[in-house]
């Protein structure tokens, strides 16, 4: 039987480069030749064994282009070698969420990467429905782009109305994502706040109407400086609570706050009961539906998403266990968004 090369997650901080079989699909499944892969937060979140969703003995990688490479039995799917990105869904298909395609709501959702097998390997396994044609003007590094760009579009579309002004906590890929989905919904400016300062210069070249360094005073402070009231805020960090907790504390009353960060187990937001006495309007976000990536994939081909300066670091499947190593965990480089190139044909 013919072998592939898969990255799996075997203990903290222990990635094992492995050879075996290439996965054969089922009915309902197709098999994608992995193209791209993008590093998520939440990959390195598991990398330290601090992600609750995500177990050790994993295969992880959820953010990927490729190509359909064989089609289960009895199943409708794009046609073979159809360049594609993976809605990384495995929803139970019984519940009210998922007849709704809702599947992000599924108490039962298995996401791949995360719960089940994902794309730090040379073949994924997925569901012929939840892949999505790329158009020809999208490349396939943009094409792993495509779901962090829809996490953050399915959480601002939630609270953006057109002519906004939004604060933005966080400036890394997720941020950037956040800050061009929140002017193609209609915002009028959009700020940055985040604590390093080549996140915020690449923010202000991909059309942030405005930046601040979080080293140089609180973030109450910057909101005082700005000329307009701040209609939107958004957490695009999570973690700890700090990022979420500056927000409550810095905000007025009567304005709209959106969670897309991850928040930690154990997370503090000492200034949580301003939610009801500030009367804030707070909107939690998780993951995506389809029609997040329909429209993504439309603004992306349509120019409206800029990913230049973006990835900041691309290896071979080969190169992974060194690159969590090294420039991870060891920060022997600052990095933005980290690439894996695994049957690529083109950067």
């Amino acid at each position: 039987m013919a072998t592939m090369k898969r990255v799996l997650l075997k203990s903290y901080k222990n990635l094992e480069l492995q050879e075996v079989d290439i996965p054969e699909p089922k009915k309902g499944e197709v098999r994608i030749k992995v193209s791209h892969l993008g590093v998520c937060g939440s990959d390195i979140s598991a990398y330290y064994g601090k992600q609750p969703y995500m177990p050790f003995n994993l295969v992880m990688g959820h953010e990927l282009s490729g190509w359909v490479d064989k089609i289960g039995p009895d199943t409708e799917a794009l046609p073979l070698g159809t360049r594609v990105t993976v809605l990384p869904h495995v929803p139970c298909r019984k519940c009210k969420a998922c007849a709704e395609k809702r599947y992000n709501h599924c108490m039962n959702l298995l996401v791949i990467g995360c719960q089940t097998t994902g794309a730090q390997a040379e073949y994924l396994i997925a569901p012929a429905d939840m892949i999505f044609q790329l158009p020809d003007t999208i490349t396939m590094e943009q094409g792993a782009m495509v779901e962090p760009m829809a996490v953050t579009y399915h959480g601002m579309k939630k609270g953006i109305r057109p002519g906004d002004n939004v604060v933005i906590v966080g400036a890394g890929g997720i941020g950037i994502f956040a800050m061009q989905a929140a002017f193609i919904l209609g915002a009028a400016k959009v700020y940055m706040a985040d604590f390093v300062q080549s996140r915020l210069d690449l923010a202000s070249k991909l059309g942030a109407t405005g930046t601040y360094n979080l080293n140089d005073g609180s973030l109450s402070d910057f909101i005082h400086s700005l000329p307009e009231d701040i209609d939107v805020y958004s957490d695009c960090v999570g973690g700890n609570g700090s990022a979420l907790d500056s927000i409550m504390e810095a905000s007025n009353r009567g304005t709209r706050v959106i969670n897309i960060g991850v928040l930690a187990p154990g997370c503090e937001v000492k200034h949580l009961p301003d939610l009801s006495e500030k009367e804030f309007t707070f909107f939690g976000s998780n993951m995506f539906v389809p029609q997040d990536f329909t429209d993504v994939i439309a603004n992306l081909a349509a120019g409206k998403y800029r990913t230049e300066g973006i990835v900041t670091h691309r290896v071979s499947l080969e190169e992974v266990p060194a690159l969590f190593s090294e420039v991870v965990d060891q920060h022997k480089e600052p990095y933005l968004k980290l690439m894996i190139l695994i049957g690529a044909e083109e950067a």
